[in-house]
Parts: structure tokens; C-alpha cells; sequence
């Protein structure tokens, strides 16, 4: 197998560690139009809001699954996932949950279900970085099969919240098999 593909596969294999934001829609019934927040955003506001803030992570996701197809082709494909897809990934993460976060207190428990993962997955998503860095396979692989449990879990709490575009799987967005946003 190429080293491309071997990336792409290890790429597919820590699908979790970039989990979280972008495509799906809400089951009825399911919240999306809670009351107000006491920032003053009325639910489909906070909502309207917050899925803006998601489809501009896809669209970063995107750009930077262009860049993980080309660039990196002289790495091992642990080395080449871990910089040029894991590292990059925590920081589009890391900006989302922060413009999130400043929106105010969600008014709705299920959107601060699906605000509260950030942290635990951003911590697994390091720890996966980290295990890349070091060469560890094993650890790596396993990091990332927690990571995708919390990531999962953290998409059912965005469509709970009736969260229209931030209940999608980055890695498959970021390697062109998924177009939500």
C-alpha cells in the first residue's frame, strides 16, 4: 500500500479525534428551540448562531483535508496523520469550542451537553497527539477509539439540541466523504 493510502487509512482510523461539528439534522422532538439564554439569545438565535460558528470549523476542516492529501508524503503515516491532520484538528477544535463558549450560558441543557464534551475531547485529542509524536501506535489507536465513544456521543447531544450543522464527523468531512455545512 502507498503512503498516501496508509495516511488516508490512519487518517479514517482517527476520525474521532476531530468529531464534533457540522451536518445533520434535529429528530423532532428533540429540543433545537428552548427559551432564552440568559445572555438574552433566544433559543433559535443561540442556535442560529452556533451552527454559523460550526460551518466555519467545517470550512476549515476542508481546507485543512486539502492540505493532509498533499502535503507530509515523506512522513511514516503515523508521524504524517499526527502533524498534518491531529495537531491541525485540536486547533480548528480549540477556536470552535472557544466561539461556542463566548456566545454565553446555553439555554438549553442539551446544548450544554454538547458544549461540556469539548474539554474531554480535546484532552483524549492531545493525549493522541502526543502517543503520535512518540511513535506509539497502539496507544494512538486506542486513543482514538475513546476519543470517537465521547466524539459520538457529543453529535447525539448536538442534534439533541436541534443543531443543524455541528453534528458532523470532521475527518470525513476534512477527506471529502461527507459535504455537510
Amino acid at each position: 500500500m502507498n503512503p498516501t493510502r496508509v495516511a488516508i487509512v490512519l487518517a479514517l482510523a482517527a476520525l474521532p479525534v476531530l468529531t464534533g461539528c457540522g451536518g445533520g439534522t434535529p429528530a423532532p422532538g428533540t429540543g433545537g428551540t428552548p427559551e432564552q439564554s440568559s445572555n438574552g439569545l433566544s433559543g433559535a438565535r443561540y442556535i442560529s448562531r452556533a451552527d454559523a460558528i460550526c460551518t466555519d470549523a467545517l470550512r476549515e476542516t476542508r481546507r485543512l483535508g486539502r492540505h493532509f492529501l498533499t502535503a507530509g508524503a515523506n512522513l511514516d503515516p503515523l508521524t504524517r496523520t499526527t502533524k498534518e491532520l491531529v495537531e491541525p484538528g485540536i486547533r480548528i477544535r480549540e477556536q470552535q469550542a472557544s466561539r461556542l463558549r463566548r456566545l454565553g450560558p446555553p439555554p438549553d441543557p442539551a446544548l450544554e451537553s454538547y458544549l461540556e464534551l469539548f474539554d474531554p475531547i480535546d484532552s483524549l485529542s492531545r493525549l493522541r497527539a502526543q502517543a503520535g509524536r512518540a511513535g506509539d501506535i497502539e496507544r494512538a489507536h486506542t486513543l482514538e477509539q475513546l476519543t470517537q465513544s465521547l466524539g459520538n456521543e457529543q453529535m447525539k447531544a448536538a442534534r439533541a439540541a436541534g443543531l443543524r450543522t455541528c453534528d458532523a464527523d470532521f475527518i470525513r468531512v476534512a477527506l471529502g466523504s461527507s459535504s455537510p455545512g
